[in-house]
């Protein structure tokens, strides 16, 4: 076999490796740049979460400073001992009233709950 034959079949085939591995060097450059992409929307989601979260933690903690306080109790009205029952809601449950999530009454339980710890 002719030398130069044998270079040109040489040539060839480091140049098809060659432009085999840019092919996948750019499939995993575009790889890359989506993942970014699906990273940075997740960080935003996992935020809006922890956010979330936080107000939810912050009424549970005055809503369990209210009902735990003797205040709830004489605001409401409530006789921890009545002798006869009126039109009090059973041992163990809550008014649905009460349960409202309306953001009035979210504020409303915040500002109870303050004038309890204080």
């Amino acid at each position: 076999m002719p030398l130069w034959l044998t270079i040109i079949i040489i040539i060839s085939i480091v140049g098809g490796l060659g432009i085999a591995a840019f092919a996948m060097w750019l499939d995993v450059q575009r790889k890359q740049a989506k993942a970014g992409t699906m990273n940075s929307e997740l960080a935003e989601t996992v935020a809006a979460q922890q956010k979330l979260l936080e107000a939810a933690e912050r009424r549970i903690q005055n809503l369990e400073a209210i009902v735990t306080s003797e205040a709830w109790d004489v605001e409401r009205g409530v006789d921890l001992l009545p002798a006869k029952p009126t039109n009090a809601v059973p041992f163990g449950r809550i008014a649905a009233s009460v349960l409202d999530d309306a953001p009035d009454h979210a504020e409303q339980a915040e500002q109870m709950a303050r004038r309890v710890r204080s």
